[in-house]
């Protein structure tokens, strides 16, 4: 590993970066965050021309991180920039290290696929905790972005091809045989091509003969998942297991079957809904109510004053915000060696369970009340609830202790049992007669809200 060279006398770092700040935290304390325990072997020695030091680029993604700007302005930034230059021990007059964009990604990814992201953070969380950057109290923000899959999404008729490729290939490997041949001993090898749709031989404008060939994908999907031999070796490989499973989830998803065995598409998104068999842990968001994507989302707790990332984690576009909200300031917490008094987040992560999730271990969600949502005569934040009394009053003062247990809207569905954070109240007022605005008006209450903390 190349080391870090030295400062030129008369450094610059202690005329432009603020006393501590992340610019002067990083100038100082590089060489200790880029171990070789980080970036070791990341790049050959022996190979190739003579390239930034690693720990160069370990400073650039960071500062790239903390101003949130591109590859690109990152690498421009290094050159011009005089706290990014200060940061690497160069001189005004000096132009930073040239790093293309390219190297910058492929540096990341390279981290990533070596699973040194994770010593990274710990690493500069230990040296921040040290320099006393981190206190032992913490404030934390927490947001997300869109990533988008790589995966092709695909619709039902070559998601059932695709997947059904995918497990003749995944046999054909364990089996030792060439792909073709395992297709055409399973009677499957006209629906070897690279598009379903494209390829299939019928009038897609006659919707018989679309429901006829949708039967014989699932027929064919069905019987080959038949034949997958658990009692043998290649049976229970988990390629085969993994191709198994990703035919009974889109059959489970997308497929209704009558009383008469004929098949048709579902009606409506199946929950959860698989839309990529090349990459299956896609799944389709929204960044917002009209902008939809399909792949990740990216989530991410950071340290406000200064900038630390505390936690992050990844999980499909279609989970909402809030969900991993607690558990990341948990593992901010663990990482940190500090408390986390305070969360902050925008009005996504202000549901009423991830505001008893935190409440409960004593920590302050700050977060905009959701608004309410368009049609709505009256929001919930328009009456008051009495939690000791567990009524419910409306703005002209009409009081309604009527109410029922119900799922909350937030629930996990399938769940047989549900804890009390997970149930709520339907209060329902009076209808007509009382009150106009009060009239067939429902307010759900979390049931955890009704108890008296």
């Amino acid at each position: 590993m190349r080391t870090r060279a030295p400062k030129a006398a008369g450094s610059i770092e202690g005329e432009c970066l603020s006393p501590g700040s992340l610019f002067q935290f990083l100038a100082q304390r590089l060489p200790e965050i880029a171990t070789e325990e980080v970036v070791g072997g990341i790049f050959s020695e022996t190979r190739g021309r003579g390239s930034t030091p690693p720990e160069h680029l370990v400073a650039i993604l960071m500062l790239r991180y903390f101003e949130k700007v591109s590859y690109q302005v990152a690498s421009d930034r290094t050159r011009y920039d005089l706290r990014w230059k200060a940061v690497l021990g160069r001189q005004p007059s000096e132009l930073g290290p040239v790093v293309s964009d390219t190297t910058l990604n492929d540096f990341e990814n390279a981290l990533r696929a070596e699973g040194r992201f994770d010593k990274l953070l710990t690493r500069t969380l230990q040296l921040a905790k040290d320099s006393g950057l981190l206190g032992d109290e913490l404030v934390g923000a927490q947001d997300s972005s869109p990533v988008v899959g790589r995966g092709a999404v695909q619709d039902t008729y070559n998601l059932l091809g695709t997947s059904i490729r995918k497990l003749v290939r995944a046999i054909a490997k364990e089996q030792g045989e060439p792909a073709r041949a395992v297709a055409k001993r399973y009677g499957v090898e006209d629906l070897f091509a690279r598009s379903t749709k494209a390829t299939a031989d019928i009038d897609w404008s006659d919707r018989e003969a679309r429901r006829r060939f949708l039967q014989r994908l699932v027929e064919t999907a069905t019987r080959l998942v038949a034949k997958v031999d658990p009692r043998e070796p290649w049976g229970v490989s988990p390629a085969v297991r993994e191709a198994v499973a990703i035919v009974g989830k889109v059959l489970a998803q997308d497929i209704e079957v009558g009383t008469d065995g004929q098949v048709s598409l579902r009606q409506g998104v199946a929950e959860d809904r698989l839309i990529s068999v090349h990459d299956p842990e896609m799944r389709r968001g929204h960044k917002t109510q009209s902008e939809a994507f399909e792949g990740y989302k990216f989530h991410i707790t950071v340290e406000v004053e200064h900038g630390f990332v505390l936690a992050t984690e990844v999980t499909g576009a279609n989970v909402h915000d809030s969900e991993p909200s607690e558990r990341m300031a948990y593992r901010a917490e663990e990482a940190s060696g500090s408390v986390l008094t305070k969360v902050i987040g925008d009005c996504a992560y202000g549901t009423e369970k991830n505001r008893v999730a935190h409440a409960e271990t004593g920590r302050v969600l700050v977060a905009k009340i959701p608004k309410a949502a368009h049609g709505a005569l009256l929001g919930k934040e328009r009456f008051d609830i009495d939690l000791e009394n567990k009524t419910v009053t409306c703005p002209n003062g009409v009081c309604t202790g009527t109410a029922e247990v119900v799922r909350a809207r937030n629930a996990e569905p399938g769940k047989e049992r549900l804890t009390a954070e997970e149930r709520a109240r339907l209060f329902v007022f009076p209808p007509g007669g009382v009150c106009e605005l009060s009239a067939a008006r429902q307010v759900r209450v979390a049931q955890a809200d009704l108890q008296d903390r």
